[in-house]
């Protein structure tokens, strides 16, 4: 629903009180929009607020708990820089399989090394922080 402070340009009911809002007054609209069709709202300022406050009353505030996006690490800085690290060649090492894959008789050998250089990144990624959940096979 979009909600808007306007100037009442005709005579309207009021959701709130049932009242009669006069032209030229202050008045808050709303329209809600459906599929094949849309409800105009018509509120006194001191209305609109008071059911406001009402919801808010029955609502109260609560803190959210934790923030948005993935959790931090709780690790210093250095152990930060040697994870960035680990991540940057393991991805050189997938790049490079991915490359060599098109070429795929003759580069066998070379992609089994590349594999198992990945699994010894995985083990010192858990030394330096844990792996992270994708990279587990």
């Amino acid at each position: 629903m979009h909600i808007r402070l306007r100037w009442c340009r005709r005579t309207a009911i009021c959701r709130g009180c049932q009242k009669p809002i006069a032209a030229g007054t202050p008045e808050v609209f709303g329209v809600l929009w459906r599929r094949k069709y849309r409800t105009r709202y018509y509120w006194h300022p001191q209305c609109w607020f008071e059911e406001e406050m009402a919801y808010l009353q029955l609502h109260p505030y609560e803190k959210p708990v934790g923030s948005a996006g993935r959790p931090k690490l709780n690790i210093t800085a250095e152990r930060m820089r040697q994870r960035n690290l680990l991540r940057y060649r393991r991805g050189r090492a997938l790049q490079r399989i991915r490359d060599l894959g098109k070429r795929l008789p003759a580069t066998l050998p070379v992609i089994e090394r590349l594999h198992l250089k990945i699994e010894e990144i995985a083990v010192e990624m858990e030394k330096v922080g844990g792996v992270p959940k994708g990279w587990r096979l």
